[in-house]
């Protein structure tokens, strides 16, 4: 393997690992919507 091809190969690696963070906090970011709207719903029901 060239170093060439190692930086390239590493760069992949660090790509995927990026898309697979990327989608961790989106569905973080769905959990933490989902949990205020409930609670916003459930405060409207009980005025």
């Amino acid at each position: 393997m060239t170093e060439g091809e190692i930086i390239r190969a590493r760069i992949a690696e660090l790509q995927r690992m990026i898309a697979a963070l990327q989608a961790a906090l989106r569905i973080k970011e769905i959990e933490t919507a989902t949990a205020i709207l409930h609670r916003e719903t459930k405060g409207a029901a009980n005025q």
